[in-house]
């Protein structure tokens, strides 16, 4: 059943905490939601519709369904990525509560009734929904599911793609926000945490790279297996450095 929401061109400032608590309601998990996505389809019903064009249904329904549904993600051999799922779901919704919520209050309705402004409001939401997540814990405990989020929304990593410019800017902020020095401190903590097949083709990588210098240089054991395990290091960096690499001229904002 459709909850009940006043018309927009009845809404009021005095209306703003009431509308957030209705629809908080429906926010994944909570007892009114028959689904984790209703919240984004009761959004559209409600503001516009726009369908698939639309934010609600064409970006935050289906990505919500694509993570809630993916089958590493949710596996209970990752729980740290499962807890991820579900906390950043929550997040997300939470997020555009506060911007509904803070358009009707300030009155400044357009902000939530154009689709445009309301999904960059969403966009730049989701950086933070992200990190308080725990997308941080994810990469530092299990490393090998950092690929799989990122390789869900790839297509939004088109610059073709009408998000493409709102998407790498999310990308900038979560590695901005905690640091870059940060997120290499979680990504050689990961490495830990890899599988062992994972960790051996790591290994095997930094040896190759590191053999020929060593035997040239007529180095210590110490001194290569030191450089070893630099490499190491370096050689997990570089996967998670991938995606930066692909965008090399708009690499500066990362710093």
């Amino acid at each position: 059943m459709p909850l009940t929401l006043p018309k927009l061109a009845t809404l009021k400032p005095s209306m703003a905490y009431s509308v957030g608590q209705t629809l908080m309601t429906v926010v994944a998990w909570r007892s009114a939601a028959l689904t984790t996505y209703q919240f984004y389809e009761e959004i559209d019903s409600w503001l516009g519709p726009w369908g698939d064009r639309g934010y609600p249904i064409g970006y935050g329904k289906k990505y919500n369904i694509a993570f809630n549904t993916d089958p590493i993600l949710n596996s209970p051999y990752f729980p740290v990525a499962n807890g991820w799922v579900r906390q950043t779901t929550i997040n997300l919704q939470v997020a555009l509560v506060d911007v509904i919520v803070a358009a009707i209050r300030d009155n400044k309705l357009y902000r939530i009734i154009q689709e445009d402004q309301l999904r960059k409001a969403a966009f730049d939401a989701h950086p933070g929904a992200y990190l308080r997540g725990g997308l941080m814990r994810v990469a530092e405990q299990e490393p090998e599911c950092i690929p799989v989020i990122v390789g869900i929304p790839w297509e939004q990593f088109n610059p073709l793609n009408p998000n493409f410019s709102m998407t790498f800017g999310q990308v900038v902020e979560v590695i901005r926000e905690p640091g870059i020095r940060r997120w290499l401190q979680a990504a050689i903590a990961g490495t830990t945490h890899l599988p062992s097949e994972a960790r051996r083709l790591l290994y095997e990588e930094a040896r190759d790279a590191v053999q020929a210098a060593s035997d040239a240089a007529g180095q210590t054991i110490e001194r290569t297996e030191r450089l070893l395990v630099s490499e190491a290091k370096k050689a997990l960096l570089r996967r998670f450095a991938e995606l930066a690499e692909r965008y090399q001229p708009l690499r500066r904002y990362f710093y």
